[in-house]
């Protein structure tokens, strides 16, 4: 009988996964763990060839890394590849195509699950469905995405007593692990949070695209299904929030932002779904007042501002119909203007690329003996926190991963409820992650406190 395994890495020879697999190994070793991994994926040949590829530009030597053959669309083959894990890193996007067999497998077998998908839909599904099944069998799990896995998955996790974490890179470790940490560091009463994402290039602008195909897919079919979303938030969030005073409103478009110098406009990315479930978990749980969120992302010059704002415009129209949206997938450094294509960042710009989140919070000195009361006074106190990490797409996405995963099995005892279907911020909040990650490149910093 194969031995079980610790951590199984997932769709290893993805151009994230590969990235990911020395991450892995290098942790693992720096820890001082005596954990177990290997990987997995549909051809062992190119399995066995990514390997060799890694030791041509690493010391050590990974012959002896365990390799299992395993397809998507081979439930069975699934099965047998999440019953040797006691996690699974699953690097295989879209995941509103990919993600779901997988988490069905997990929970056959009882097997943690993390991911870095974007996908709000796909996790609050999870969600709904899988979080009960999960607490039975002590397991864990883009908007779209993340918020159909919690609506379908959160109650069957919760019966398995599995972990289903989605959403653990760079969609939205920085940013819903930086409103933890901003809370953890607030003493009184925190009302607000505006995050401002800011990337640049190490040195200026190196050629070629920021981003691999597979987000800019994820992208084009999470604004085509955005209905789906607010159908499966309906009976996820079926109780609203209190409307806590003062509301944090939208910036208008584009916005100056005072601190930054730079021109803000809304980010069409998962943060802040994953942020807000966040502070719902917080409020139905611990009877904590939810903390507002907008995000944002900065550009430094008004021209680029005005030209986002054009071409999401465009993109917005276009994913709309099936045969725009063909274009769009077929064509996509034209329509992203070079900003995504098939083969991905070259080595020297993922080296180069700097990613910046900085959170600027809002409330009060005093605390409130009840969530839902009101201060008669405005906001009296304010603070400032920065996330930073360098090559955040498929640098720090898979540090964050893999430790992720690590936490699951070292510090399961600080988790909640012993499974579920939870975002970051709710599943690691009391772990040592923030820490870990710190170490590993995620700077959390003060800036101010007021």
């Amino acid at each position: 009988m194969l031995s079980k395994l610790d951590i199984i890495l997932f769709g290893a020879t993805g151009f994230t996964g590969k990235r990911t697999i020395p991450k892995l190994h290098d942790i693992i070793k720096s820890e001082k763990l005596s954990l177990t991994w290997g990987i997995a994926g549909r051809s062992e040949q190119k399995l066995k060839d990514t390997l060799k590829e890694i030791e041509k530009n690493d010391e050590s030597s990974f012959g002896d890394i365990p390799i299992i053959v395993a397809d998507v669309n081979d439930s069975e083959s699934l099965v047998k590849m999440t019953s040797r894990a006691t996690v699974v890193i699953n690097m295989i996007g879209p995941y509103r195509f990919y993600g779901e067999p997988i988490i069905k497998a997990c929970i056959a077998t009882s097997t943690h699950y993390i991911d870095v998908t974007g996908e709000p839909e796909f996790m609050e599904k999870i969600q709904l469905y899988y979080h009960d099944e999960a607490l039975k069998k002590d397991v864990t799990g883009e908007p779209e995405f993340m918020e159909k896995i919690q609506l379908y998955y959160h109650d069957e996790a919760l019966k398995k007593n599995i972990y289903l974490i989605s959403s653990c890179g760079m969609d939205s470790i920085p940013c819903d692990m930086g409103v933890i940490y901003m809370m953890k560091n607030f003493s009184g009463t925190l009302n607000s949070i505006e995050a401002f994402i800011h990337t640049t290039e190490e040195g200026g602008s190196h050629p070629g695209p920021s981003l691999n195909y597979a987000t800019w897919e994820s992208a084009v079919h999470g604004l085509a299904n955005y209905k789906n979303l607010t159908e499966i938030r309906s009976k996820l969030f079926s109780n609203r929030l209190p409307q806590c005073k003062p509301t944090l409103k939208l910036r208008k478009i584009p916005s100056k932002n005072k601190i930054t110098g730079n021109w803000s406009l809304p980010f069409p990315g998962a943060d802040r779904s994953v942020a807000l479930r966040t502070q719902r978990f917080l409020f139905e749980q611990y009877n904590q007042r939810p903390v507002q969120v907008h995000c944002y992302y900065d550009f430094e010059k008004y021209y680029n501002a005005i030209l986002a704002i054009a071409l999401g415009s465009i993109f917005s129209n276009m994913v709309k119909y099936e045969w725009s949206r063909s274009l769009l997938l077929k064509y996509p450094r034209l329509f992203s203007l070079g900003s995504f294509t098939l083969g991905g960042p070259s080595d020297e710009k993922q080296k180069a690329s700097l990613y910046n989140i900085y959170l600027e919070g809002e409330g009060w000195s005093e605390k409130l003996a009840e969530p839902t009361d009101e201060f008669k006074s405005p906001p009296n106190k304010t603070i400032s926190v920065k996330v930073s990490t360098r090559n955040a797409a498929y640098g720090a996405t898979c540090t964050a991963a893999v430790l992720s995963a690590i936490m699951i099995l070292t510090e399961s005892d600080k988790m909640p409820n012993g499974g579920g279907c939870y975002t970051p911020g709710v599943a690691f909040g009391n772990t040592s992650l923030i820490q870990k990650l710190d170490k590993y490149g995620m700077k959390f910093e003060m800036r101010s406190k007021l």
